[in-house]
Order: structure tokens, then sequence, then C-alpha cells
């Protein structure tokens, strides 16, 4: 089936298999079903977009502004988000955790747990959560005077860090 609604939707979009649209919506839940809002309060179906939402559940969750929780199996992005979890995630900027095998932000002020992790705030930074990784190589071939630099360092505000470093 189709639901559509293009103002404001109070209350809840079901479909079992098919289309939930709403201009603005509180809960968008399907199946096998698509759900596409401007603004949405919850998405739960096997593909979710939105522009702003406060959570997502799905196969496939994309938030082209802001999501403050993503939960997807396979694929999460979005332009701000608090909190991600999935096989892959992706944020323009992170503000809090990303927790999957691959987490990407474009900038971030909170933690990545995953196996690669990758932030780039203008450098490009990667971080690893297994032991002895990540391992890097850097070769400079030029003749000058300028080699290449390493730094080490943690830099994670999160609560977690605090109780596992003291």
């Amino acid at each position: 089936g189709v639901n559509i609604v293009t103002e404001e939707m109070r209350g809840v979009q079901f479909n079992f298999i098919g289309l939930n649209y709403a201009k603005k919506g509180d809960y968008q839940l399907g199946l096998f079903t698509l759900n596409i809002a401007d603004e949405a309060k919850h998405q739960l179906s096997f593909v979710n977009w939105s522009k702003s939402v406060n959570s997502q559940w799905g196969i496939v969750n994309a938030a082209t502004d802001e999501a403050a929780f993503q939960v997807s199996p396979i694929f999460n992005y979005a332009g701000m988000v608090t909190n991600q979890i999935g096989f892959m995630n992706i944020a323009q900027t992170l503000e809090g955790v990303q927790l999957g095998f691959v987490n990407f932000a474009n900038y971030s002020n909170g933690c990545q747990f995953g196996f690669f992790n990758m932030t780039v705030n203008g450098d490009v930074s990667h971080t690893s959560g297994t032991a002895s990784k990540p391992v890097f190589t850097l070769e400079n071939t030029t003749a000058d005077a300028s080699a290449s630099k390493l730094k080490f360092f943690i830099s994670c505000s999160h609560p977690i860090i605090g109780f596992l470093y003291g």
C-alpha cells in the first residue's frame, strides 16, 4: 500500500509492503516498506530516509541533515549524528559514538569503535580498536628536508574511555 501525508502527520503510518511518506511525521513503521519524511520522530523499516529524524531502525538508514540515533545491520548515513550502530556508519559530523565494522566521519567531536575507523578533520586520522593496529608505512621519496610526521594520542571524552583508562 501507499500512505501519503503532505503536511503534518500525528500518530502512526504503517505499511506491510509499500511506501510511507510524510512531510512531518511521528512514527513511520513498515516491514517491506520505504519510509520517507522531511522530518520524522521515529522510522522503522527496511529503508528509511529523512532530512531530520530522532531515530531510524532499518537495513539502510539515511538522514541528510541530522539524526539522533541510527541502527542498521548494513548502512547508516547522516549529515550530523549523535549515535550510529551498524556494519558501515558514515557521518559528515559525529557528535557522539559510532559503533560498527567501518566508521567514517568528516568531522568528529565523538568516538569511533570498530575495525576500521576514519575521521578527516583536514588531515587524515585512522583509529583502530584492534590490538597492534593500525600499522602505517610512510615513505618520503623527495629530496627536500621535509619529512613525514606521525602523531599518536588518545583524544576522546566519552565516559567509557575514562572508565577504561582511568
